[in-house]
């Protein structure tokens, strides 16, 4: 578990940033930063969206195409757009959101070659592993190899 550590605290200072760990149980120091910019950014875009398509959609019929005055009220009015408008943003920041979560974890993977590797189903039980993407392989291979890898096995890098 020490090597799993120290693997990760020189991956993390290393010029390789796309990799993961694998381990039976949570290791404290071994969890990668979500790319949370990009989901809050997502997020506010689709927000933003839902705003501008909620209020297009209520003021254009109501008082661009078909103005109709009934009773002298005004035919644009803020207060009738509001929660129609909220109930939008929300939504579509929701969605934008989950879009951008599964994008950043990589999601849906229905296959990986390094479940193919006999010493990684080891690694739901007793066994630590490290997974490092990149296109130099045998350059990473080495550098695993030197912080005490027992096992490093290469692949292509996965699109």
């Amino acid at each position: 578990m020490e090597q799993l550590v120290a693997a990760v605290q020189a991956l993390k200072t290393s010029k390789w940033n796309d990799w993961e760990t694998f381990s039976p149980h949570p290791i404290e120091g071994t969890e990668v930063r979500a790319n949370v910019d990009l989901v809050s950014r997502m997020a506010l875009g689709f927000g933003l969206l839902g705003l501008v398509a909620s209020v297009a959609m209520q003021v254009i019929p109501t008082s661009l195409l078909y103005p109709l005055s009934v009773g002298g009220k005004p035919t644009f009015s803020l207060p009738t757009l509001l929660p129609i408008a909220f109930e939008s943003t929300v939504l579509f920041a929701v969605i934008g959101a989950v879009i951008a979560l599964l994008f950043t974890a990589r999601l849906p993977r229905w296959y990986r070659p390094i479940f193919e590797v006999e010493e990684f189903r080891k690694a739901s039980r007793d066994a630590y592993f490290v997974a490092v993407y990149c296109e130099e392989v045998e350059e990473a291979a080495r550098f695993l190899t030197a912080l005490g890898g027992e096992h490093v096995v290469t692949f292509p890098r996965e699109e």
